[in-house]
């Protein structure tokens, strides 16, 4: 399982590493009023997320690092699957969905 830091197209880390011992850390600490371990999940998956598709109407400008998005042309009645990478923490708590990408 990669837990490094996930990059967009911009180069900028969106999750680090450390952020996750940070998570983890948090979402395996027992109430103070127990004594118990609890136990705790963390895996990586991947979901299928049904969203417009946006891409045709996205752009370059030349001399800009961002890729821009004219929402005058998103087609909001084409509706795709797509795949995003996802990190799954969970405890008897609270589930946590990170989609790093």
């Amino acid at each position: 399982m990669d837990l490094g830091p996930r990059m967009t197209r911009s180069g900028s880390a969106l999750i680090s590493g450390s952020c996750i011992v940070l998570l983890i850390s948090w979402a395996c600490a027992a109430p103070p009023d127990r004594n118990v371990q609890l136990d705790f999940s963390l895996r990586d998956t991947v979901l299928m997320i049904p969203q417009v598709d946006y891409e045709e109407a996205q752009y370059s400008v030349p001399g800009s690092p961002y890729i821009q998005l004219d929402v005058t042309r998103v087609q909001r009645d084409k509706v795709i699957e797509k795949e995003h990478a996802a990190i799954i923490m969970e405890n008897e708590y609270v589930k946590l969905t990170l989609l790093p990408e």
